[in-house]
């Protein structure tokens, strides 16, 4: 009997084999994939949730895939309901495949999604052969959402469902987005959870109607009862950090109303300090007859040090390169030490900083920096040895101020100006000490801080260098900044800034050494002239700095294609040599245009900016042809990050 069991095992074996080797498609190189009809989603996402791909050709290192005739008729269904996350729920879509003609018997592949039994490719193994593959699709009207249907067993106070509906991303007469449907059911208990409510219970349904394209949504929702934070507990962290710190990092305390909000900020602040690699705040059930929501917080160490190398191009400080070593929880508190060195044209720098987050209390984070640094420019060349310590308190979710204190020895070499006129900021090769208090505070309700689309910053600082601080100069430097980013019809954002600035020396100290004076002009201020050229010029048309500058800009920024949109701006600014002028006959101005490509660290962009009216000769003074442009009367600019 066993060995009539075996006989019958190995001839199992054996038609197994000889199926998957009858069976067993050929797998074919990716040389390129192409979307045909798609017009209502991204490419670039619809490409991401299909088995066949191909790298970024600028991943040259990067090995070519590899994809066979079941992947991508599996490909097929896989787009359909992409589609169907989008709400287009009568999508088709078929495939055509070019570059078997090398092989014998070519033909021209295609395999619809409602018939994949067909199989013309070949039985075998060409792992070296080349194919090119395009998806047509066909999208289908979207489904569209009919109605809103939200029961809430009970009352709850604070809320009410149709302030509740408010709050939903989706809306009727709006496409039936999937991603949007679960987001509007986090929506729910989230609101629920800020009135108290962490342990209601959500149930939401869709009934999707295919002929009419119509989707109607129910929620039907239990609130639970009103709860408290309980007591809290901390695991994962082991003696690393502080206890302490990570109770100041959390935004509740026992005993409060229980709110969402408040745990999605304490998670934010654990992750935040820099130190941990994960945290979670999980809330618990309460005890029987109790209303106390017991809160388990899950951190996770990351690696206490780290280094890490960067290069970047700007057409001002060309080449870039930045290098950073960090020690994380150096003093067992969550503060952590940096090391860094930058080089670029205009900059040399390396410097230490420290920063404590929690200092004192929940709301405090301590900076202390040294270094050194030694900046480059046209007019001159200044070394600086420095140190700075300042706390950002934070007052509310939009208010911070910033006390500090700040010590520096400067010793500007190489200046290369023409007819000072007397300036003792002429004067190379001497040190100056520099100690100043500084003081700022500002408001900011930007949705994003590479790349705001929404929100306004309010800002204001005041630099104070005094003798009763040892300071050789003596001066006050106040700074007030707006800016404002306004969405607009189309997907179009009006972005708009004013800075004013001033530096005015008192106890009867020195004239203001050049190193300490306003320039204007650049990337980032009014593009249409070159780093620091507008404003008063020697008569080489080197720049000489100002006591006082105004700048503004206003920029309508829009899409054009995937990561790519495009802004048109106008520009201005003035520099004067004197404090608190502001002569608004001598304000310089450009108009331009730019293109912007959205990564990970912010746009990459570059400006063509115009000067509306250049300076020209006779602002230098010069009696022979008075009228001659002094520079081209555009610029181009390359960068990072937008413009403000």
């Amino acid at each position: 009997m066993k060995q009539i069991a075996i006989i019958w095992a190995m001839i199992l074996l054996v038609a197994v084999s000889s199926s998957w080797a009858g069976e067993a498609p050929g797998k074919f190189l990716v040389l390129e994939i192409k979307f045909v009809g798609v017009e209502n989603v991204l490419e670039k996402d619809l490409a991401k949730s299909l088995a066949t791909k191909t790298p970024p050709w600028w991943k040259v290192w990067s090995a070519r895939s590899t994809v066979t005739p079941i992947e991508l008729d599996e490909d097929l269904m896989r787009i359909k309901q992409f589609y169907q996350e989008q709400g287009y729920y009568r999508t088709e879509c078929t495939y055509k495949v070019d570059g078997l003609d090398h092989l014998k018997n070519p033909v021209q592949v295609q395999a619809a999604s409602d018939d994949i039994s067909s199989d013309p490719f070949p039985k075998t193994d060409p792992i070296e052969s080349g194919i090119k593959v395009a998806f047509h699709v066909t999208e289908g009207p979207p489904v569209i959402i009919k109605s809103i249907d939200f029961k809430m067993k009970g009352k709850v106070p604070e809320t009410s469902e149709q302030a509740i509906i408010g709050l939903l991303p989706i809306k009727t007469g709006y496409i039936l987005e999937l991603a949007k449907y679960r987001e509007a059911k986090k929506v729910i208990l989230s609101h629920l959870g800020n009135t108290g409510r962490p342990l209601a219970k959500l149930t939401g349904r869709v009934l999707v109607d295919t002929n009419e394209n119509q989707a109607k949504v129910n929620f039907e929702v239990n609130p639970g009862p009103k709860c408290s934070f309980g007591p809290i507990t901390i695991s994962g962290n082991d003696g690393y950090v502080n206890d302490v710190v990570i109770q100041r990092a959390m935004a509740f305390k026992s005993g409060e109303v229980y709110s969402s909000d408040k745990v999605e900020k304490s998670q934010r602040n654990l992750v935040n300090m820099n130190v941990f690699g994960a945290a979670i705040i999980k809330p618990g059930n309460p005890s029987s007859g109790s209303d106390q929501v017991p809160m388990a917080v899950e951190v996770k160490p990351q690696k206490q040090q780290s280094a890490k190398m960067g290069v970047g191009y700007g057409n001002e400080d060309g080449v870039r390169v930045k290098g950073t070593y960090t020690y994380r929880n150096i003093l067992g508190w969550a503060g952590n030490l940096s090391l860094t060195a930058r080089r670029s044209d205009l900059l040399e720098n390396a410097q230490a900083d420290y920063n404590q987050p929690y200092f004192w209390d929940s709301q405090n984070t301590f900076h202390a920096q040294t270094g050194y640094e030694r900046e480059k420019l046209d007019s001159y060349t200044n070394q600086k040895i420095f140190a700075r310590a300042f706390v950002d308190r934070v007052l509310n979710p939009y208010w911070t101020v910033t006390p500090g204190y700040s010590l520096e020895v400067n010793r500007p070499q190489d200046i290369s100006i023409a007819d000072p006129d007397d300036f003792d900021r002429i004067a190379t090769g001497q040190n100056y000490f520099v100690s100043s208090l500084q003081f700022g505070v500002k408001r900011d309700t930007t949705d994003n801080q590479l790349n705001p689309t929404k929100g306004s910053v309010v800002s204001a600082s005041v630099e104070q260098a005094m003798v009763a601080l040892g300071s050789e100069l003596s001066y006050c430097f106040p700074t007030v900044e707006l800016k404002q980013y306004q969405p607009l019809a189309h997907r179009l954002i009006l972005a708009s800034r004013v800075r004013f600035r001033t530096i005015q020396r008192t106890e009867g100290s020195p004239d203001i050494p050049i190193f300490k004076r306003l320039f204007l002009g650049g990337a980032n201020t009014v593009r249409g002239y070159d780093y620091q050229k507008l404003g008063p010029l020697d008569r080489n048309g080197n720049p000489v700095g100002g006591l006082s500058s105004f700048d503004g800009n206003l920029e309508i920024r829009f899409p054009i294609y995937k990561e790519i949109s495009g802004v048109v701006f106008w520009d201005m600014g003035l520099v004067d040599k004197d404090s608190l002028r502001y002569n608004l006959g001598d304000l310089r101005y450009s108009v331009g245009t730019g293109l912007r490509y959205d990564t990970i660290v912010g746009p990459v962009r570059v400006d063509f900016g115009w000067k509306v009216n250049p300076p020209t000769l006779d602002d230098l003074g010069a009696l022979a042809d008075p009228n001659k442009q002094l520079d081209d009367p555009w610029k181009i600019h390359f960068s990072i990050g937008q413009a403000f």
